[in-house]
């Protein structure tokens, strides 16, 4: 596990004690595609980390869903009730089957302890993502635009629509297929 975590750009620069710390405490979640990763207002007591998969925060609140951001590989989510001890502030709704990373709360205040880079490198991400979210509009429609490149374009978007349910869109660019 290790070497999944130092393929993961949050976690590309922490020492190999660091991640050998980290991966003993992680356990690895499978949930499919329209499942809930976690309620809005539930207790947060894990935070996870996706290592394949799609996911989006939302708030189901009210009649309409509103979307705050999409999440892929790589990406944390579910840290802040779990680093204020609060309740929940979002949904989080897998779109793509996902394969997550769980962290359970006193792993990570114990992790937080013996290691304080880690956290350093989230408050970095939490403050990127403070901006994002103070200069990005709300996503209202949810469009996953996926580019590709030569022949197999047709069999890929048959594929992804197979696999996601959702209906798939090829935009051809004047022949870029016959490079």
């Amino acid at each position: 596990m290790k070497h999944n975590l130092r393929s993961i750009p949050f976690f590309s620069d922490l020492d190999d004690n660091v991640l050998e710390a980290i991966s003993r405490r992680l356990q690895r979640e499978h949930y499919h595609k329209d499942a809930a990763v976690f309620l809005e207002d539930e207790p947060g007591d894990c935070m996870y980390l996706i290592e394949s998969g799609q996911i989006k925060v939302v708030s189901e609140k009210g009649s309409q869903e509103k979307i705050f951001t999409y999440l892929g590989p790589g990406n944390f989510f579910g840290e802040m009730a779990v680093l204020l001890g609060d309740r929940r502030s979002a949904t989080a709704r897998v779109v793509i089957d996902a394969d997550l990373l769980v962290l359970r709360k006193n792993d990570l205040d114990e992790l937080l302890e013996t290691h304080p880079q880690i956290a350093v490198l989230m408050t970095q991400e939490l403050g990127r993502r403070l901006v994002r979210s103070n200069t990005a509009v709300t996503v209202r429609d949810e469009f996953n635009i996926v580019a590709i490149l030569g022949n197999a374009a047709p069999t890929m978007a048959r594929h992804l629509a197979q696999v996601t349910g959702e209906q798939v869109y090829l935009l051809d660019l004047g022949g870029l297929a016959n490079m």
